[in-house]
């Protein structure tokens, strides 16, 4: 979507309120400087430093296996990877991510990406032919929707005004 439209909201709110608890270990990871470092210091902080191998997908494997839960890699502001990082940057997160679902491990990959950006993903679809299988576009809503949304809330959580609805 395009920036400001609630990417992220979208992912903390909507998909965490969607899931229960138990269906999932979400670790939300931005670039920070470079972000393999950043996806392995999230997976050290998560296991902590005895059980921390450093090699990711054994990381991951371990994750699931001490939670009883498939971790969610959750990458926020992705385009950074574009705007900020490098070829060799680049190269070394779309390997670690076929490897990781190479080796079919228990988790769940969310990349969240402006989408004037997304044209730069097409780099990596020769290592991750389905990276654009299961995609969803995030748009403004018009007041129409905001309209619609707010009803539909008062409705599921029996809300009352009183007043004319025209106004309120």
């Amino acid at each position: 979507g395009l920036s400001g439209t609630g990417k992220t909201s979208l992912i903390q709110c909507g998909l965490a309120n969607r899931l229960d608890a138990t269906d999932r270990h979400p670790m939300v990871i931005r670039r920070d400087g470079d972000v393999n470092a950043s996806l392995k210091r999230h997976i050290r902080k998560v296991l902590g430093e005895e059980d921390y191998s450093g090699d990711v997908t054994l990381d991951l494997r371990e994750i699931y296996e001490e939670y009883l839960r498939p971790p969610y890699l959750i990458f926020d502001q992705f385009e950074e990877l574009f705007i900020l990082g490098n070829e060799k940057e680049q190269q070394k997160f779309i390997q670690q991510i076929a490897t990781i679902l190479e080796k079919e491990l228990p988790c769940k990959i969310l990349l969240m990406i402006r989408e004037e950006y997304l044209g730069r993903l097409y780099y990596f679809e020769e290592a991750v032919p389905d990276i654009f299988d299961h995609r969803v576009r995030v748009a403004p809503m018009g007041s129409q929707q905001v309209e619609q949304v707010i009803e539909d809330s008062f409705q599921t959580f029996t809300i009352n005004l009183t007043g004319d609805p025209d106004t309120l």
